[in-house]
């Protein structure tokens, strides 16, 4: 999936932890995808999967976690930017912090495990969204990577993903 953004990063000679404190690092990488997957899907997921089923976890339960990363728009505002410019970040970030957090959940719900949730999550916060900004430095190769990445991930992930590779209590 991260093919594109890491070929940009080794493309522009950057580093992939680049953070200017320990903390921030110590907070971005371990404290919050442990945190937020033990609450979100270590904790909601039982909750909700009684009452909800499958389907209904894997689609309502991301949108808290979504939700729940809006406090970023405080920052950003404090930060100098327009109302509506926090008003459609937020929106985006929202969007596909639930779409990771779908992920995240049905990871959850075929492994039985949220050991796997906190490692993905820890390296998309790494990550970050990918900046597109450095695609013009070798465009088609650059682009090649993104699609690939993205076509290995997604024809991937239902074969990793399969209930009868995990003894999970939700398959």
């Amino acid at each position: 999936l991260f093919a594109g953004p890491l070929l940009q990063y080794y493309l522009n000679g950057q580093s992939l932890i680049d953070y200017d404190s320990k903390l921030m690092l110590a907070r971005n990488l371990i404290v919050a995808p442990l945190t937020e997957e033990i609450v979100f899907r270590g904790c909601l997921t039982p909750l909700l999967y009684p009452t909800m089923g499958w389907w209904g976890v894997v689609t309502l339960q991301p949108l808290f976690f979504g939700v729940a990363h809006l406090h970023h728009a405080v920052e950003l505002y404090r930060g100098g930017a327009s109302i509506l410019q926090v008003i459609i970040s937020k929106l985006f970030q929202t969007a596909y912090t639930s779409v990771f957090g779908a992920f995240s959940c049905y990871s959850l719900l075929v492994t039985g495990s949220v050991f796997g949730a906190i490692l993905a999550h820890s390296f998309c916060n790494m990550m970050g969204f990918p900046d597109f900004s450095g695609v013009p430095h070798s465009p088609v190769l650059v682009i090649v990577a993104y699609v690939a990445g993205l076509t290995i991930f997604c024809a991937c992930m239902p074969r990793l993903l399969s209930c009868e590779l995990y003894s999970s209590p939700y398959c």
